[in-house]
């Protein structure tokens, strides 16, 4: 069996105080719980005010990262920010328009195509993976899709397998048989533990229900209506220009086959694009209102993931001002991160073309977030 690395996509969900970059001095913005939940992320300074902020800090960590992004909405005005260059060594910054791999961005995007069928009376949340893909999950009778969704099944993260590294040209049903060769972690629903493996079943899932390619259902049902010309889940788009490299400190690790992380992680998008993504989802163009607070309802705690709140494929994160939905993503040679206010008002995608600069991205993240 070909092997997967273990780090490939472990998602940068609880990044404050867990940089493995460059050494930077310790940032003021670090994120703290904010007084009270109940605070809005619109009542801090405008995009522009922001943007000027995040600017200065772009610039007192130069050096320390090769790319960096960071696009902020406050309302209907937007503004991005960019420092360092999309290659090492090239001329040429980094703009809203390059594409990135986006990780775990990708399982948000995912179970919105679940969350739809569900809204339309194709799949339920009660379903067991047993009714859709009978025989190829060990017990799966006893795992339904909100498990799935909410990372409490108790499947084994198929990243985590000492006998695994990235090769190119995985598919799917491969994957499933090799984090399935594991024991599961724990009980379905007896509590919340990440897991990749969650999201490689649910695409299966999807595609059992459509009867299409997850990157066809992606496409047709979260791409294209919500204006996504620069996203696709196809290794391809990592080649296509504008692209950017990602980087292990001064060694260019960019990747250009994705197949490995599919539905778990390998979407390819812009800055642009994840905001999009993020009005459609807030502003009920994706789902109505019903489904997303069902989806940014928590269903508990990933301890695995630094004790964050997840709900279905969405995550709940406090920092010192207010408290956002969204979701990050970490793959070699890439981080990313993408979350809102729930009332879509503020949003902010930043993204790092160094796997090891969680400092810088939490503190960009942060700053974007509150000024």
């Amino acid at each position: 069996m070909r092997r997967l690395a273990a780090f490939a996509f472990v998602l940068a969900l609880a990044v404050g105080g867990c940089s493995n970059g460059s050494p930077v001095t310790a940032d003021p913005t670090a994120s703290v719980a904010p007084e009270s939940s109940e605070t809005a992320a619109t009542e801090g300074p405008d995009a522009g005010e922001t943007a000027d902020k995040v600017e200065d800090l772009l610039d007192a960590y130069r050096g320390t990262y090769p790319g960096a992004v960071v696009l902020v909405r406050v309302g209907d005005e937007t503004r991005v920010v960019s420092g360092g260059h999309a290659v090492v060594a090239e001329p040429g910054p980094v703009t809203a328009r390059h594409r990135f791999p986006v990780a775990s961005v990708t399982k948000t995007m995912v179970a919105t195509a679940v969350l739809q069928l569900v809204q339309e009376g194709k799949l339920s949340l009660s379903d067991s993976v047993e009714s859709w893909l009978p025989g190829m999950v060990p017990r799966g009778d006893r795992i339904s899709v909100e498990q799935l969704l909410a990372h409490r099944s108790g499947l084994y993260n198929y990243t985590d397998s000492s006998s695994s590294d990235w090769t190119p040209g995985w598919d799917p049903p491969e994957i499933l048989r090799l984090a399935t060769s594991e024991a599961a972690v724990h009980a379905p629903d007896t509590q919340s533990s990440y897991s990749n493996t969650n999201y490689i079943v649910l695409g299966l899932v999807v595609e059992r229900v459509t009867g299409k390619r997850l990157e066809e259902v992606l496409q047709e049902r979260i791409f294209a209506p919500s204006g996504m010309s620069d996203t696709s889940l196809a290794k391809a788009r990592v080649t296509d220009p504008p692209r950017v490299h990602g980087y292990a400190g001064r060694r260019d690790v960019t990747h250009d086959d994705l197949s490995s992380a599919w539905a778990a992680g390998g979407v390819v998008s812009s800055a642009r694009d994840l905001d999009a993504f993020l009005s459609g989802l807030t502003s009920g163009k994706l789902l109505d209102t019903e489904a997303f607070e069902d989806m940014a309802r928590p269903r508990g705690e990933l301890r695995n993931r630094g004790n964050l709140e997840y709900g279905l494929g969405l995550g709940r994160r406090h920092v010192r001002c207010a408290t956002v939905v969204g979701h990050g993503g970490a793959i070699p040679g890439f981080l990313t991160e993408a979350w809102s206010s729930e009332d879509g008002e503020r949003a902010v995608v930043a993204m790092v073309s160094d796997e090891g600069s969680y400092t810088v991205l939490d503190g960009l993240l942060t700053t974007a977030l509150c000024g």
